[in-house]
């Protein structure tokens, strides 16, 4: 079972993992998640106000591994160079499971700028405000859909717009982004 808590008294956010048993859930947390015990502060410019860390949450198998992965969603990140940051630009975190439990060093942060994206950040669009899984070209690896619900698209601000992360077998990847969606799309009616 995982909890978020996106506005904690720090207010970047927090996440708590509590581990099943055969009796049922264990009776203390067993892992307190936050952005700086994943991936290095100089990446994600660290734990700030308001980033929303674990506002929304995805528990799947994302690499068909039988152990079940993490994506957290951290909607209000400010993204780029400190003092030239993209204000809730927003992000997400990947992190594959495995026999012992979570991987958090190996956990994958992503933005609508990191290295494959197609799309560019900017200001307010909240990438990781939706989270989705699914096996969309039946290859039994499941593909991450992540929401950037107020991103401008088709010239149209704050219209939206779902990027589509391809699946393997190390989980998805931001390199051969599959689909951009958004109403404009040919394939929405």
């Amino acid at each position: 079972l995982v909890l978020g808590g996106p506005w904690p008294a720090w207010t970047a956010g927090w996440a708590n993992v509590t581990r099943g048993t055969p009796g049922g859930l264990a009776e203390f947390v067993s892992i307190a998640l936050r952005q700086d015990f994943m991936v290095n502060d100089a990446d994600d410019g660290g734990n700030e106000g308001d980033d929303r860390f674990a506002e929304t949450l995805l528990a799947t198998d994302l690499n068909n591994d039988g152990y079940c992965d993490l994506v957290i969603g951290t909607p209000g990140e400010d993204v780029g160079a400190e003092g030239s940051e993209f204000v809730d630009a927003g992000a997400v975190y990947v992190v594959l499971g495995s026999a012992s439990g979570l991987d958090l060093g190996g956990a994958h942060y992503w933005t609508e700028g990191s290295a494959g994206m197609s799309t560019t950040v900017a200001d307010g669009d909240n990438f990781g405000l939706g989270l989705a899984a699914g096996d969309a070209d039946h290859d039994g690896l499941l593909e991450l859909a992540v929401g950037s619900p107020w991103k401008t698209a088709s010239g149209q601000v704050e219209a939206g717009l779902v990027s589509i992360f391809p699946g393997s077998a190390s989980g998805p990847t931001t390199f051969g982004l599959a689909r951009l969606w958004q109403q404009d799309s040919p394939a929405v009616a």
